[in-house]
């Protein structure tokens, strides 16, 4: 039987140096820029780990919020403040149960029900679980930020 886990994390705030855009990067184990303070992230590495990764955006949003980068740096360029709150991230855990292609429509409706009709914008990526631990540890990480 699946263990079920939805765990909130400390939200990505510029105070502490964090940026949306090096998340994402390591979430979707891409190679990813920094439009904001010209850095490039590179965790394509460990590519392997990534089962499937999108950006999901409110309806009648513009398409480029559909792409990961851009999403990543246009959330970044909304919030001015050095102390700013850029993105919350969130940690699931899935149906092991299920397969790749129906964890990801779960989760997808779960995005679409709980964030974009909502009006936030979300980047999720679904992780297979870590080399020698437990196989069924397929989880998802998702960073939420307020479309405006």
């Amino acid at each position: 039987m699946a263990d079920y886990r939805c765990q909130l994390k400390p939200r990505l705030s510029r105070s502490n140096g964090a940026s949306v855009v090096r998340a994402v990067s390591y979430l979707a184990r891409d190679k990813l820029h920094d439009e904001r303070t010209g850095a490039d992230y590179d965790y394509s590495a460990k590519k392997q780990d990534v089962l499937f990764a999108g950006a999901y955006a409110p309806k009648g949003a513009p398409a480029w919020a559909h792409d990961i980068e851009k999403l990543a740096n246009e959330i970044e360029k909304s919030e001015k403040r050095k102390d700013a709150q850029v993105a919350l991230p969130l940690e699931l855990s899935l149906p092991h149960e299920l397969t790749l292609e129906q964890n990801r429509w779960l989760l997808q409706d779960f995005i679409s029900e709980n964030f974009t009709r909502k009006d936030y914008a979300a980047i999720a990526a679904i992780h297979a679980a870590p080399e020698g631990g437990d196989p069924r540890n397929i989880h998802a990480h998702l960073l939420l930020a307020f479309a405006r």
